[in-house]
């Protein structure tokens, strides 16, 4: 989606909110226009006729369609500007150019950033504890099929971060950011968090959560965070989000531990010999303790993959 080249554009024809749909991540890069019940104003035919080099005797189009990026509103069209565009309303998208539309990201009601959590526990080296907490909770969020939820990788460049959450919001194009902590003490675990409208740096709710260092207690935790959001945001959970949202991965806290310290060195790049090995040797830790841990499995498969592929070991017995 290069600036002046050709790409495709969203077109909107009835009340589906950006959230909750399925596309490729860069439509979001840009507003969306709406076409309330697909009917199609003369003046969005001549614009689209324009950008393709297709000038028509229609006359020029009207202001409104660039100085309003996220739409305009609908005229009755005559039937002739409704069969011109049929086609590409069928498709829900037209050709177009860049210069149709403002290059920025699109906040929803729905949309959230959920920033790296702070460590605070004592240990220091625990901190792979709170990113596992961290990236689980961003998992659960991104089975909510009404929430917009921007990836790990987005986010992991704001991680100590303090203040501006405004502009980081609007880097991000959400409308709500959260913030945490994870402590972990002997055999207690405390997290906070915090739900911020990030225009208004309106907090909606802060939690404290204290609960038991045990396998049911850390997916609790995760499971009534990511169900408190929900339920801030208005977002309705199907039955079957409901229950991805309670699913336990595994029931021993040990394997858990050691797929936490795995997935730490694989998001920290380190595919080096040692870095591989050590990956390997926790995964194969966690599924030994738990052999139903079907995460753990799968990451212990892909490590083979980078091993295979890295040339470290090329015996038949790895393949």
């Amino acid at each position: 989606m290069s600036e002046g080249k050709a790409f495709l554009v969203p077109v909107t024809i009835d009340a589906t909110a950006e959230a909750a749909t399925e596309v490729p991540e860069k439509f979001r890069d840009v507003q969306w226009t709406r076409l309330a019940g697909g009917e199609t104003p003369a003046a969005f035919v001549t614009r689209v006729q324009t950008l393709l080099g297709r000038p028509s005797a229609a006359a020029a189009p009207s202001p409104a369609l660039t100085s309003q990026p996220a739409g305009f509103s609908p005229a009755t069209p005559p039937r002739s500007a409704k069969r011109l565009v049929a086609g590409a309303l069928a498709a829900v998208v037209v050709i177009a150019t860049a210069l149709f539309f403002t290059r920025h990201p699109a906040a929803t009601d729905k949309s959230i950033a959920v920033l790296p959590f702070e460590n605070m526990s004592d240990d220091k080296d625990s901190g792979y504890f709170a990113d596992g907490m961290h990236e689980d909770i961003l998992t659960n969020l991104a089975h909510i099929r009404e929430l917009r939820v921007v990836s790990r990788t987005s986010v992991m460049e704001y991680r100590g971060t303090k203040g501006n959450l405004r502009g980081i919001a609007k880097k991000l194009g959400v409308a709500y950011i959260l913030e945490g902590s994870v402590r972990r003490a002997g055999s207690k675990v405390r997290v906070t968090g915090q739900l911020i409208r990030a225009t208004t740096d309106e907090h909606l709710w802060a939690e404290t959560i204290d609960r038991d260092l045990t396998v049911a207690d850390v997916f609790a935790i995760q499971s009534e965070l990511a169900q408190k959001i929900a339920a801030s945001l208005e977002a309705v959970l199907s039955p079957q989000e409901k229950k991805l949202l309670t699913r336990r991965p595994t029931e021993n806290l040990a394997a858990y531990d050691a797929f936490l310290k795995g997935r730490e060195l694989a998001n920290n790049s380190q595919n080096d010999k040692a870095g591989l090995q050590k990956q390997e040797d926790l995964y194969q830790a966690a599924v030994t303790l738990d052999e139903k841990f079907a995460a753990a499995w799968g990451e212990l498969a892909a490590t083979h993959v980078k091993i295979k592929t890295s040339h470290i070991d090329e015996t038949p017995a790895l393949r």
